[in-house]
């Protein structure tokens, strides 16, 4: 068994480098930390089940073309292949999210003429990624610019029936 200490404010993952074999979990008690109002997520795929669970605060997430929007206690099951991101709508919103480890990400790219093209991302940085090829290297930048070319997707308000958090208004 390993224990793991918090470490309130900041991103916390716990995966395979703690001794973990199949899933990894990021946020825990501190949530993920650093979430404006406004930072999002753009489109992409996992191989593998990834769960939101929102703490604190309200979270829109983008599931194979539907918004929702989620508040605390609430959980979102998104299963391999499907596409989504997310957006956070709250300054005070933490989550913690599971998922599998190297199952992978596919990104979505939005072109400039309206086409979209899937690219797989490998890193040893992030408990999904799959591992680089030989003389494959990770570039964060190249990545989250990829990211932001479909995060106006999560700009558009969720029909009524699909905002999971207007009870708690």
């Amino acid at each position: 068994m390993t224990v793991i200490p918090g470490m309130p404010a900041r991103m916390e993952t716990v995966g395979k480098a703690e001794g973990a074999t199949r899933i990894w979990i990021a946020g825990g008690d501190s949530g993920i930390g650093s979430m404006p109002s406004g930072m999002a997520i753009g489109l992409h795929r996992h191989g593998g089940d990834e769960i939101f669970h929102v703490l604190s605060g309200t979270v829109r997430i983008h599931s194979d073309g539907r918004n929702i929007n989620v508040g605390a206690g609430q959980y979102v099951v998104i299963p391999p292949y499907t596409e989504h991101g997310f957006k956070v709508l709250t300054d005070e919103a933490r989550l913690e999210i599971i998922g599998e480890i190297e199952m992978g990400e596919w990104v979505t790219v939005l072109e400039a003429d309206g086409s979209r093209r899937q690219v797989e991302v490998r890193s040893t940085m992030l408990p999904w990624h799959r591992r680089p090829l030989d003389g494959e290297e990770f570039d964060f930048a190249e990545f989250m610019t990829m990211q932001q070319t479909t995060v106006h997707f999560l700009d558009e308000d969720p029909d009524e029936e699909d905002d999971h958090n207007a009870e708690r208004r």
